[in-house]
């Protein structure tokens, strides 16, 4: 005989393999465990692109942020990627500046 299902355990969280973002299969939220979320279209660290670029989903039960590919948080990412980008933005200026008064 099978045992019974649990009633109060929370649904299983699906399998690496069943986690495809371009299809909308994301990874479960890392607070509430639950697989269901939305792609976030634009952020105030990354504009439109580095959402797109860190696959940055929002869960439609608690509202949490994270990568939907791995299921783990986007802050150290969103820090580099936010520094990258002032030094780039930064380099970009200077550069601009030098040619100016040349």
């Amino acid at each position: 005989m099978s045992p019974s299902p649990n009633p109060f355990e929370p649904p299983p969280a699906p399998r690496p393999e069943s986690i495809d973002p371009a299809n909308g299969n994301f990874a479960p939220c890392p607070r509430c465990g639950q697989p269901i979320a939305q792609r976030v279209g634009f952020t105030l660290w990354g504009g439109v692109l580095g959402p797109k670029l860190f696959t940055h989903v929002k869960c439609q039960t608690c509202g949490n942020k994270y990568n939907g590919k791995t299921g783990q948080s986007n802050a150290s990412v969103i820090a580099v990627y936010t520094v990258g980008s002032i030094v780039v933005g930064a380099f970009v200026a200077i550069v601009a500046m030098r040619m100016l008064t040349i």
